[in-house]
């Protein structure tokens, strides 16, 4: 059985650029946590097996300039990190996943999200893991 923890949530840690937002009715708890600096970063402390990340990805054409799709990377503890490139849309997709890890060694673990994209914009809404 996994846990769902809002963007908000105490176990998150953000470093570098990070602004709220969300949409009511359309993300979790109606939250999102942005940035749009590339080497901003989010830390999330679990104890579990896996761990999954899921996000907002608007349109990749904002105030009339075109800021290209979301690229993020994560990396679970040691692990080597992985790269997403979202698509690009014209409209937004909700609760899109962004990061799925492997089953992952009992235990408490540290999951490292990582800005890449210096124009467009990364909206974090939520994560799932499963437990101890």
């Amino acid at each position: 059985m996994s846990i769902t923890l809002d963007d908000r949530d105490f176990s998150f840690t953000y470093d570098g650029s990070w602004f709220h937002g969300g949409q009511v009715g359309f993300e979790y708890d109606n939250t999102t946590t942005g940035t749009n600096t590339a080497g901003s970063m989010a830390l999330f402390n679990f104890s579990g097996i896996s761990v999954s990340v899921f996000g907002t990805i608007g349109p990749i054409n904002y105030a009339g300039q075109d800021v290209g799709a979301p690229i993020s990377s994560y990396q679970v503890d040691d692990q080597p990190a992985v790269t997403l490139t979202a698509p690009a849309q014209g409209g937004t997709l909700f609760h899109y996943n962004f990061f799925t890890s492997p089953t992952l060694g009992n235990g408490p673990h540290q999951l490292k999200i990582t800005n890449l994209n210096q124009s467009s914009y990364l909206w974090l809404d939520y994560v799932q893991y499963t437990p101890s």
